[in-house]
């Protein structure tokens, strides 16, 4: 059994955070030809990967291991299209291009997503409400610059993505403010007044 958390991903019964291939697909604008809602929660080669995992195949050199693949979704350059189609256990992804480059990009970009998964998953884990509002502001201060943090979104959608309702969150924002934790200058930008109280709140 899972849930869903953004469009495309979803959390399983043990935990594990995954990506659809309709997901991926989005990602490297690829063209899907199987069935959009299997789902990865990894990476791997084709001949090491399993039916949850991702793989590609774009060098001949390589094109016997899929048939053999337990990969649950293959990234497939052009040139292999009619061999893929064939093996209806996989789901197939055409790209253009084929090499390393290529490879490199779409595996960072799909390590990217499964990353922010878990990391949604992982602030969605957690057990209340402050500490939830306390994970996201000090996950978007990681970076902060000279003046502040722009908040992203307003806060109806702040409480949609951490599961809160928008008094809650508007609360527990007032309550850092109140505790001199992070000051607000405008409604869309912050800065972390205290961070290690900000770290210990949200752990």
């Amino acid at each position: 059994m899972s849930r869903s958390t953004d469009s495309g991903n979803s959390i399983s019964g043990d935990g594990a955070s995954t990506i659809t291939a309709e997901a991926i697909a989005a990602i490297v604008s690829g063209e899907l030809l199987g069935d959009g809602k299997v789902s990865v929660s990894g990476v791997a080669p084709l001949d090491r990967a399993q039916e949850s995992d991702l793989s590609i195949l774009s060098k001949a050199k390589y094109a016997p291991m899929l048939a053999a693949t337990k990969a649950g979704i293959v990234l497939v350059d052009p040139e292999f299209r009619d061999v893929a189609g064939r093996l209806g256990r996989v789901v197939e992804l055409t790209v253009d291009g084929g090499d390393i480059e290529l490879d490199r990009a779409i595996l960072d970009a799909t390590r990217r997503e499964l990353r922010r998964v878990q990391g949604h998953v992982m602030l969605l884990g957690k057990k209340g409400a402050r500490e939830k509002v306390a994970a996201f502001l000090l996950g978007l201060a990681e970076h902060e610059q000279f003046g502040g943090v722009d908040l992203p979104m307003g806060r109806q959608d702040m409480a949609d993505y951490l599961g809160l309702t928008i008094e809650t969150v508007s609360r527990m924002l007032t309550q850092l403010q109140s505790d001199n934790v992070v000051q607000f200058p405008s409604s869309r930008r912050f800065r972390v007044t205290q961070r290690y109280a900000l770290e210990a709140i949200a752990e």
